[in-house]
């Protein structure tokens, strides 16, 4: 009670709930995005040796489902990038996708095995997959 005699009804103390505005593009989450890309790559290139062992459906076409492969994993890795960051999902998919074209040429370098045109249409399709997964990702 105040000296008044009247009591004194005092607010209880609010926390402000201050959401997290820096969303800087995350190293780690690049990389563990790269990462499962890699993995997701190696799994579907391992189920389409499975299938074209066993027919000969895909042989005719192999290199369309190649890039499909790697648009299919760029997209799930650009999805979760961009879902984990909670914003810029294009520049978190276009630089995976870029890393993602770097491991590619690393690898085809080291077997001796670079050929210009197919490599520039992998990255395209890197780039425009991790983008486009990083855009849906976010929203």
């Amino acid at each position: 009670m105040s000296k008044t005699g009247k009591k004194i009804h005092k607010k209880p103390f609010k926390v402000k709930e201050v959401k997290n505005t820096n969303h800087n593009i995350s190293i780690k989450n690049l990389a563990l995005c790269l990462i499962l890309s890699i993995i997701l790559v190696m799994i579907l290139t391992f189920i389409l040796a499975i299938i074209s062992v066993n027919s000969t459906i895909l042989d005719d076409h192999l290199g369309i489902w190649e890039i499909a492969v790697t648009a299919l994993a760029l997209l799930v890795s650009g999805f979760i990038c961009g879902r984990k960051n909670g914003a810029k999902g294009l520049y978190n998919g276009l630089i995976l996708g870029a890393l993602f074209a770097i491991v590619i040429m690393v690898f085809s370098l080291s077997n001796s095995s670079f050929n210009t045109v197919p490599f520039l249409i992998k990255t395209a399709t890197a780039l425009l997959a991790g983008g486009i997964g990083g855009i849906i990702g976010v929203k």
